[in-house]
């Protein structure tokens, strides 16, 4: 199936920016056809990717710079409430507030032209699982009854973002960031890819626009192909060429309709000030031709692709992170049929 999106420049999610309106219009001027609401953690800690989406869980409290959830804890009438809007999905009371999303507010106070899709994004059940603890200082994931909890924590704060999105435009795309499937393989991580794909898969589940999985690091691609997801967000320019392992889920993943976002404009500040638009097209290429020569069809990969930074850029200084905005843009319309 072709999407046609064409090598469409997206930004993964994170900026440098103090000031939400100035980061908004850095957006519009890069992505105004594909805006992706800036998250901001250099102006507040609380847009941090785990920090944003941890109030309102049950039982959850900050202890030494760690996250503890004990549901025993937790105030009864509380915990039943969360459980009643989670079996009635109601998410009138799981926004985002403005201290941990300022750049989605004055996204959403700024005129766009008529985007081909807005980009919102949430930490994914399998990094916000690991990122939390029990009282003896064990991750969560390996509770399901927590990790239930959590998944549905996360759907409902999915769908308040999807409505809100839908404000500036129909054509929504929800992407849940999970650097942790890095962790897959290690020997310090036990569950199955099997029990990550139901992971990913239940958050998934509630989106109604398009759905996109993002991962930075060496990723076994397999536990996010055999999901629905719509997108898969990598870092290609560190990871594109091991691409070929996957040859076969990829090609099946393209069939059913599924695109690729290209992380292959860097995030590290000495690679954004030494590399062209021209050497990361070129790159990008050479990719593209080792996947095609392993089964890729050509069409289906230029079609169902978008171009993007490897992975946020917070840590970047104001000037650094513009280049690598404008390196996005510049790859997208150099590649682009």
């Amino acid at each position: 199936m072709l999407r046609n999106y064409n090598m469409l420049p997206l930004m993964v999610g994170s900026l440098p920016y103090t000031d939400p309106n100035k980061a908004c219009e850095k957006v519009k001027q890069y992505f105004d056809k594909t805006p992706c609401w800036p998250q901001l953690p250099v102006k507040d800690s609380r847009e941090g990717m785990i920090q944003q989406v941890v109030n309102g869980l049950p039982g959850i409290s900050l202890v030494d710079g760690k996250y503890i959830m004990d549901i025993e804890s937790a105030d009864m009438d509380e915990f039943e409430a969360f459980v009643t809007r989670a079996m009635t999905e109601d998410y009138s009371q799981s926004g985002l507030a403005d201290y941990e999303a300022s750049g989605l507010y004055a996204m959403l106070d700024t005129e766009w032209d008529e985007p081909v899709l807005v980009k919102g994004q949430l930490c994914g059940p399998v990094t916000l699982a690991l990122s939390i603890f029990d009282k003896s200082g064990k991750p969560v994931i390996y509770d399901d009854t927590v990790t239930d909890l959590i998944t549905k924590h996360i759907k409902l704060k999915a769908m308040w973002l999807e409505n809100e999105l839908k404000k500036i435009s129909p054509n929504t795309l929800i992407c849940f960031d999970e650097p942790s499937l890095t962790a897959y393989g290690s020997g310090f991580f036990s569950c199955s890819p099997e029990r990550l794909t139901s992971l990913i898969s239940e958050v998934e589940s509630c989106v109604q626009g398009l759905s996109a999985v993002h991962s930075c690091g060496e990723t076994f691609w397999p536990i996010v192909t055999n999901t629905s997801v719509d997108i898969i967000s990598l870092d290609a320019i560190d990871y594109g060429q091991r691409l070929n392992l996957y040859a076969n889920e990829l090609a099946d993943f393209y069939t059913r309709g599924g695109s690729i976002a290209w992380g292959i404009v860097p995030t590290a500040a000495e690679k954004i000030q030494t590399t062209t638009a021209q050497q990361l097209t070129f790159l990008l290429k050479c990719i593209f031709d080792r996947l095609m020569f392993h089964g890729i069809d050509e069409t289906h990969m230029y079609a169902n692709s978008f171009i993007t930074p490897a992975c946020g850029l917070a840590g970047l200084d104001e000037e650094d992170a513009e280049k690598a905005l404008s390196l996005t843009k510049e790859v997208a319309d150099a590649i682009r049929r």
